[in-house]
């Protein structure tokens, strides 16, 4: 093997295996032909394109993972639910304005600006439920568009690195309404359910600590309350279950995949989580940084995990048929 051959085929390695089993040595034929005599390394173009193709390859791969059935009902699911978990972030603000004293007009402005910002996310959730999936989409994506424009482009860094979660439960609401395919139309929710939502917002209520500054009370955040944070994600993955119960534990499992990223970006970073506050810009990069890489890992072991699970579950299904059929033909 020439040194030439030996770098195409590292490179041919990125492919998948099934990919690389069917078409590396006839890539590898071609690659060789179309190269000018006299080379030992490969042209920068040539490297490029077959990254190009790899990375390609590898998401067809994914996008088989994430299709079927399943996914697709579990969307919708998760878009409802990243609704409202972006709109009861309102709950503290509105107590604040309902309870406290004294304060400038202009910040109890601002606060009410605040509420809105979160409860527009109802608009949405409606829309959705109706049945009206691509306005709900659109609107979400709006939505979304702002709150990663206001992250990137922020001028404080610390608000900004602590609100990107919001972006991905926007992206997770914005995508899962358009998906889901079906009208859902509003239902009653039930006994269990009801309950679920009512926990929801209860702990969104009292999630965050008031602080009085001057004359007007703020909330603390979870600077001092980090393990708060542990609480509240127990809490959401409880009502997950309960909310998509009837939907079966495979839908549940993707429902909690789809909005687990969001949880992890929110624990990885300093304000929300439990490290201490970044004191410059660098460091509030870092942990951004941070926060998108575990968001990413996350989202990749779960969707790993459940292609696992499913190949195991698939593997039982056609044991259990053969052995089946040997009782039959016994």
């Amino acid at each position: 093997m020439t040194p030439l051959e030996s770098r195409y085929r590292r490179l041919l390695a990125l492919y998948p295996a099934a990919h690389r089993r069917e078409y590396a040595d006839e890539m590898v034929t071609v690659l060789l032909a179309d190269t000018e005599p006299g080379r030992d390394r490969p042209p920068l173009a040539t490297v490029l394109d077959l990254l190009a193709g790899a990375l390609t390859a590898r998401a067809r791969g994914t996008g088989r993972w994430l299709s079927g059935a399943a996914w697709r009902r579990a969307a919708p699911l998760a878009a409802h639910l990243a609704c409202l978990l972006l709109a009861v972030r309102a709950l503290p603000t509105l107590a604040i304005l309902a309870t406290a004293t004294g304060g400038a007009p202009h910040w109890r402005l601002a606060l009410v600006l605040i509420v809105a910002s979160c409860g527009v996310w109802l608009v949405p959730l409606a829309l959705s439920l109706v049945g009206l999936r691509w306005p709900a989409a659109a609107i979400a994506g709006m939505l979304t568009a702002l709150v990663a424009a206001d992250t990137l482009l922020g001028v404080e860094p610390m608000l900004a690195l602590s609100s990107w979660y919001v972006a991905l439960l926007g992206l997770v609401a914005t995508l899962g309404c358009a998906v889901g395919k079906s009208a859902a139309r509003a239902r009653p929710l039930g006994i269990r359910r009801g309950l679920a939502v009512a926990v929801l917002l209860l702990v969104a209520a009292v999630v965050r600590r008031p602080i009085q500054v001057g004359l007007f009370v703020l909330p603390s955040g979870f600077r001092e309350d980090g393990y708060v944070v542990a609480v509240l994600v127990l809490l959401t993955v409880l009502v997950v279950i309960m909310v998509t119960r009837r939907a079966g534990l495979t839908v549940t499992a993707r429902v909690a995949v789809l909005l687990a990223p969001a949880w992890a970006a929110r624990l990885a970073v300093g304000p929300v989580g439990w490290t201490p506050p970044a004191t410059s810009l660098a460091e509030s990069v870092l942990r951004l940084a941070a926060a998108m890489l575990a968001a990413v890992m996350t989202f990749g072991v779960g969707v790993l995990a459940l292609a696992a699970l499913d190949r195991l579950a698939e593997l039982v299904r056609l044991g259990r048929a053969a052995e089946a059929d040997l009782h039959g033909r016994a």
